[in-house]
């Protein structure tokens, strides 16, 4: 599935680098034909001066000069300097579009997916020892990962709430499915990073999150640190189970990240029959950009939910996220195009009340402090 989808992102960026290669050289090609037509007018107008007699040229531009006063001639001046000037400015905005495009084309725009993810593919073994070594090895390549990706989020320098969603399809067998889903949320609480990361933290830990499609119900397993736990998840919305690791990290410069990491192999805890889980990883940056203002960005990749007889059909897929859970696939193009639009919807309402009720627990908390 991984190879289907870097292979057509390959095909793409050829695509890609075909057609800028042929829109430059038809620019080119215009560009040589205008010098070519302006080079015979100019040859035109000498031979036509050449052919004129001396006395002739002499006596038409005393005739000129008599009919130019100052201020014409003045006029005549400025307004030659204002098109050169012009012309100057026209050729800069061309070389800016010029490189724009050849930047754009050596960074496409950012994807989780196009991430390095073979960490996914891990087996936590039941081994005490190694295992918690492969909680903390799975915490921390979550972790570089954001600090990757974090300068190139989808919403660039935007600080306003926002959310930017993304369903990724590969074909199967039986044609279109679905790769992943991807998002990416942003929002601004008034409290300090630390004490925004600590009400998410402790609502993973105690079980308190909100009951939204975006949420789970959290049974800590394994309490490695106090910044990082093991814990089996079931959807609000959709039922699927989880196994993750959650950690935390705080940074010297104030900015606290909190990482998710779900695993589908793990040895202590192995995939039953019947059972659906969903896998992914992502993160959540806590910035300070004021006092007592946090900037909260959230990216999450879910990847296509999985049982112990493999990748789930289009049709499973279909029964977590769609209203009608018993709609069938008659046309595998336009259920993925409606499982797209009601899993956008789904995700901007949910993470919409997640962050309603951060805000308001958030705000009591500010509250009581100042008393």
């Amino acid at each position: 599935m991984m190879m289907n989808l870097d292979t057509m992102m390959l095909e793409d960026k050829k695509q890609a680098e075909h057609r800028r290669q042929h829109k430059y050289r038809t620019a080119k090609k215009m560009e040589h034909q205008k010098l070519k037509s302006a080079l015979r007018d100019l040859q035109e107008k000498i031979e036509c001066l050449k052919a004129t007699p001396r006395p002739q040229r002499q006596a038409a531009l005393r005739r000129h000069q008599q009919q130019q006063n100052p201020y014409t001639m003045a006029t005549q001046v400025l307004l030659k300097y204002n098109q050169s000037l012009r012309d100057q400015v026209e050729s800069k905005r061309k070389l800016a579009e010029l490189l724009y495009t050849w930047v754009a084309s050596h960074h496409p725009e950012p994807s989780l997916l196009t991430a390095r993810t073979s960490f996914m593919q891990a087996t936590l073994s039941s081994n005490p020892l190694v295992r918690r070594h492969g909680l903390q090895w799975l915490n921390e390549k979550v972790y570089h990962a954001a600090l990757e990706a974090f300068p190139r989020h989808p919403l660039g320098q935007r600080v306003d709430d926002a959310i930017v969603f993304n369903m990724h399809t590969c074909e199967d067998a039986c044609g279109p499915t679905v790769a992943a889903t991807e998002a990416h949320t942003q929002y601004t609480f008034f409290a300090p990073p630390k004490l925004v990361a600590s009400v998410i933290w402790g609502s993973w830990l105690q079980n308190q999150m909100v009951q939204t499609n975006v949420a789970w119900s959290t049974q800590v397993l394994e309490h490695v640190d106090e910044h990082l736990v093991y814990y089996r998840g079931v959807n609000y919305g959709t039922g699927a189970s989880t196994l993750a690791v959650v950690g935390m990290f705080e940074g010297t410069d104030g900015r606290v990240v909190i990482t998710y990491c779900s695993v589908t192999d793990d040895e202590s805890f192995p995939m039953q029959d019947g059972e659906t889980w969903t896998h992914g990883f992502g993160w959540t940056i806590l910035e300070n950009v004021a006092e007592s203002v946090t900037l909260a960005r959230h990216s999450f990749l879910t990847l296509a939910p999985v049982s112990t007889k493999g990748v789930a059909p289009l049709e499973d897929i279909g029964k977590l996220y769609l209203q009608d859970r018993h709609a069938q696939v008659t046309n595998r193009d336009a259920y993925v195009a409606r499982l797209r639009h009601e899993t956008e919807s789904m995700y901007s309402k949910s993470y919409a009340e997640l962050d309603s009720v951060l805000s308001n627990v958030l705000d009591q908390l500010c509250q009581v402090s100042e008393v």
